[in-house]
């Protein structure tokens, strides 16, 4: 585990880099990095998560309000330290004439695993378990 030190080291590293906000209307659009955060928004459709990416250079946040990317971020177990890479594919047509935003997203845990996801997860409980406290 780092000392309080190197962590106060990243933290003020992090906070010299410049925010920029993930671009959801150019098609091809990239953000590759580690993830320095995780939080989350509301719209009126609902919380979604709020992926802040260290791509070296830059940080990225990357609000995924909209169900394609909502869903994807939430279908991997996304911890601080992954590396993440998500692409903004553009408009796709639907079998009913509509049209939804693509993305794809690629993740790496980090290993080993670091801090414990943000995001609520539902956990098994073990096998023998009978309920009672």
């Amino acid at each position: 585990m780092a000392t309080l030190d190197e962590r106060l080291a990243r933290v003020k590293a992090l906070a010299s880099k410049r925010l920029t906000e993930f671009d959801h209307k150019t098609p091809g659009t990239v953000a590759v990095g580690e993830v320095v955060d995780l939080g989350q928004g509301e719209s009126e459709w609902g919380p979604f998560p709020i992926v802040t990416l260290d791509t070296g250079e830059h940080l990225v946040q990357v609000p995924a309000a909209r169900s394609n990317l909502r869903k994807q971020i939430l279908g991997v177990d996304l911890r601080l330290g992954d590396a993440l890479s998500i692409e903004y594919v553009g408009e796709r047509p639907m079998a009913n004439g509509k049209t939804y935003n693509a993305y794809r997203v690629h993740h790496e845990p980090a290993e080993p695993a670091s801090e414990p996801p943000r995001i609520p997860t539902f956990e098994e409980p073990d096998a023998d378990d009978d309920g009672s406290f």
